[in-house]
């Protein structure tokens, strides 16, 4: 009778647990599976402002364009595209002084960009109309003398050098904490950058990616009206900046294929790679090793100082290099691909690289309900977590 009462018991713990953990376990059901090894290069703030970035641009095309997958494609990096970058500050006025990427002053840098697209290496999507609000970015000039210095320096101006909040550029970030901007001027200001895009590339931006990762509802929406179809996210959502500067606490966790209210499908990019901060390649292939147990994409975050402006070195570059020619040796059936590229994979459900039976999509689940916080660790200690593995294990 003990031995059944403690089998009871244990069903009933098992029970408990799955029941309580329900909605992110059924979530990660959910969540589409991916049957081959995916990374994606994912690099923001590029575009408009100094032209220090177009050798820049080639030498990442060059490597890109030598590194092919087991498919014969080659490397690709997104580029995450500011349409605008400040000329100058009018005192008197108040007033930034704008060029955009049409703008002749911007012309060399658009060629890299438009060539490196042609290529099919370098692919472009929305970032912002500057990395910062104009608005906000003058206001913060009247009271912030490091600021106004910066504003009418000489060029080369290196958005990467203003404050965090102020790179912040969906919210007032003039102050802290941050203020928010009405939902007119960031309906406004997106609807412009549409236009904008489409004169540019002739078609609407189909990727969105959030400058520093500080978004709201007001600007999902406007995406949506402008063309976007995905948004990049780290995994989560926050909406303002804290006293401190940091990033408010998020208001919503987003997974890849997971659809927003405003119609807007999430994809996932939550591995850093910052060559001259010090990341090391290891830990970007264990990353990619987790994802590929998760049956997610790996999609790898490397911004623009990494290889111009001040802080970039001939490192960085070979860096990149070093780190796809590992990924490939390790996983010959990787798979390079835009970020585009893969959501519309997920949205088709594309059989030659979505997985649709049972064992493959239960592993996968298995490998990220472990990750789920406090659910690996009790599910180990309860037992439950051998038994699904065990489970796993029987199946083809």
């Amino acid at each position: 009778m003990i031995p059944g009462l403690l089998v009871a018991l244990l069903m009933a713990c098992w029970t408990l647990l799955l029941v309580w953990y329900r909605r992110p376990l059924h979530a990660f059901w959910r969540e589409p599976v991916l049957k081959h090894p995916v990374l994606i290069l994912e690099s923001d703030d590029w575009g408009a402002g100094p032209a220090e970035q177009v050798p820049a641009l080639r030498a990442l095309q060059e490597l890109l364009s030598a590194r092919h997958d087991a498919a014969g494609n080659p490397a690709v990096m997104t580029l995450g595209v500011v349409l605008a970058a400040i000329e100058g500050l009018n005192p008197e006025e108040g007033r930034l002084q704008m060029s955009t990427l049409r703008d002749s002053v911007n012309a060399e840098v658009l060629a890299a960009l438009r060539h490196g697209e042609a290529a099919g290496v370098l692919v472009p999507q929305l970032h912002g109309f500057a990395h910062f609000e104009p608005s906000v970015l003058a206001k913060a000039a009247t009271v912030d003398p490091a600021v106004a210095a910066w504003c009418v320096e000489a060029a080369p101006r290196w958005t990467e050098d203003l404050p965090s909040s102020l790179q912040s550029a969906l919210i007032d970030g003039a102050g802290l904490p941050s203020g928010e901007l009405s939902p007119a001027v960031i309906a406004d200001s997106i609807a412009r950058q549409g236009e904008l895009w489409r004169d540019l590339f002739g078609s609407p931006p189909r990727v969105a990616v959030p400058t520093t990762f500080i978004w709201n509802d007001a600007a999902e929406a406007a995406w949506g009206a402008a063309g976007v179809r995905w948004l990049v996210t780290p995994g989560h959502r926050a909406t303002r900046r804290e006293r401190d500067g940091n990033p408010a606490r998020p208001d919503r966790r987003c997974l890849t294929g997971q659809r927003s209210p405003a119609g807007l499908v999430y994809l996932v990019r939550d591995v850093y790679f910052e060559p001259a901060r010090g990341h090391g390649i290891s830990t970007v292939l264990l990353a990619l090793a987790t994802r590929i147990a998760e049956g997610r994409a790996c999609l790898i975050e490397t911004h623009r100082f990494n290889y111009a402006g001040p802080h970039a070195t001939s490192q960085s570059l070979d860096s990149l290099g070093t780190l796809l020619d590992e990924a490939l040796r390790q996983y010959p059936s990787l798979r390079f691909l835009s970020t585009e590229a893969l959501g519309r994979a997920l949205e088709a459900r594309d059989p030659a690289l979505v997985a649709g039976s049972l064992g493959p999509r239960l592993r996968a689940w298995l490998a990220r309900s472990v990750g789920l916080p406090r659910f690996g660790r009790l599910a180990t200690l309860s037992g439950l977590l051998p038994v699904l593995r065990g489970i796993v294990w029987v199946l083809p």
